[in-house]
């Protein structure tokens, strides 16, 4: 709906350029610009899941919400949940569908334990956000498919890799069921080395908004190192940890 807006907004501008000033010196330095502005904005709306400008993206809830991306992993899985146990914390893994049929008892642990199991594709494809609707939307049902077979349930929840939206995805979710969950605070744990720098990081993005959702991968090491110590500040100053089900009051599963 926000691009609809956008394109329609830039469309009247367009006009209004081409009418008004096509005879002037400097009317083609005014057309690049025109559409330089626009691409620019189409790609931040793009890049950036949060400004909800292709599809609507949950982002906000009640207390703060735990979500790992891009495992099962066999390693580092595992020991995420172990820590997640520790602390009596629910968290939503959204699971890549490749990784999932590779380690579908991790997958079922992840369940067990009454966390909730979204779906973050089949393939995790860099040229995702370039696929086209149905190849899109096959590759989204193809990881549903995993999931539901592993645990017999059928995911709701997807978030698109890379945070990486396109009117591609708009379409897709009118022919299908899913809800796009977004998130508040994105901690780059993929690049993160450095663990103090991690907690420090998410604390900081806590302290200013409690209803976060907050982003972390169950694939990296450090994040493994850094979650015990940001649950024990967490536990220590009394913030809530909400589920996301509970927090957007949004059913997971069909």
């Amino acid at each position: 709906m926000k691009f609809k807006i956008v394109f329609f907004l830039f469309n009247i501008i367009g006009i209004y350029l081409c009418v008004s000033y096509w005879n002037v010196p400097n009317f083609w330095f005014l057309i690049i610009a025109y559409f330089l502005v626009f691409g620019a904005i189409v790609s931040l709306g793009s890049y950036f899941i949060g400004l909800n400008l292709f599809i609507h993206s949950e982002k906000k809830g009640e207390g703060v919400v735990f979500t790992f991306d891009d495992g099962p992993h066999p390693e580092f899985t595992p020991q995420i949940l172990e820590i997640l146990r520790k602390y009596n914390v629910k968290a939503t893994f959204f699971v890549i569908g490749k990784e999932a049929k590779k380690h579908p008892e991790l997958l079922k642990l992840i369940d067990e334990e009454g966390h909730v199991v979204g779906n973050h594709s089949y393939s995790h494809s860099n040229f995702i956000p370039f696929f086209r609707t149905k190849k899109l939307q096959r590759d989204f049902e193809k990881a549903r498919g995993i999931i539901d077979g592993i645990i017999g349930k059928k995911a709701n929840y997807i978030r698109p890799p890379f945070g990486a939206t396109s009117p591609r995805y708009t379409k897709m979710l009118r022919r299908v069921n899913f809800v796009s969950i977004g998130w508040s605070f994105r901690s780059y744990d993929t690049k993160e080395k450095d663990v103090a720098s991690l907690v420090s990081k998410t604390m900081a993005a806590i302290e200013k908004d409690n209803k976060a959702i907050l982003l972390f991968h169950d694939t990296m090491e450090v994040t493994v190192k850094a979650l015990p110590k940001i649950l024990e500040k967490l536990k220590s100053n009394g913030t809530e940890i909400a589920s996301l089900s509970a927090s957007i009051k949004i059913l997971p599963y069909e």
